[in-house]
């Protein structure tokens, strides 16, 4: 028998959200690649202190933010489909 565990609060809603995105490469230098099983609606870039650093309006599964402008640092990259709003760190590399 196989036996399929219906218990899954050990599983956060981020952790299964995380599985419908790649962000690469990490750590970055130019550019970060978004790619996501729904269409991309923004990509932000948070600063630590919470300051939104760049903002880029998308309409695709696929989308790049360019990173050349930003100080070296880590990062958080928030990417906002119609289904939902995920969160990622990310390092900026020199």
């Amino acid at each position: 028998a196989i036996v399929i565990p219906t218990d899954t609060t050990d599983v956060g809603v981020n952790e299964l959200a995380s599985l419908k995105f790649d962000v690469y490469p990490n750590p970055a230098k130019d550019q970060v690649r978004i790619e996501a099983k729904s269409v991309i609606r923004t990509i932000e870039l948070i600063a630590p202190d919470g300051r939104r650093m760049k903002q880029r309006h998308g309409n695709s599964t696929s989308e790049e933010l360019p990173l050349g402008d930003i100080a070296k640092g880590v990062y958080l990259i928030r990417i906002t489909t119609d289904d939902e709003v995920v969160s990622r760190p990310i390092m900026v590399s020199d």
